[in-house]
């Protein structure tokens, strides 16, 4: 995926931006794989980077915007044909150095309800 953003000139009073062409561009890849009938278990990458500069918006200066790579091996169960509970740990490699650190890991838990009409099919 890739985002092209033409930020215009501007002085809030505390910095001042340039006009910019600023490109962002990343990907990711996941692969799961069904262990048991309702249980899965995947493994995600994703990778992001970008260019462009214009004063407080250099990549330098934006940890939101500089080079960054995450693996994130995950667990699925459907407990019903309604929802799926999900567990991942995410860890994350990044450019910019956060409280003398250039990386981070989370643990994430995600539950998903589904409600309504769909087609039938066996489970």
């Amino acid at each position: 995926m890739q985002r092209d953003y033409e930020a215009v000139a501007f002085d809030d009073g505390v910095d001042t931006f340039a006009e910019a062409d600023l490109r962002d561009r990343g990907g990711h890849a996941q692969l799961l794989w069904g262990v048991r009938s309702g249980w899965a278990v995947g493994l995600r990458g994703e990778a992001a980077s970008g260019s462009g500069e214009s004063g407080a918006l250099a990549r330098e200066a934006d940890p939101a915007r500089d080079d960054r790579v995450r693996i994130a091996p995950l667990v699925m169960w459907n407990p019903t044909h309604f929802s799926r509970l999900r567990l991942e740990y995410d860890y994350d490699r990044f450019e910019h150095d956060v409280d003398g650190d250039d990386h981070a890991h989370s643990v994430w838990l995600g539950l998903e309800v589904q409600f309504g009409a769909h087609p039938t099919h066996g489970f």
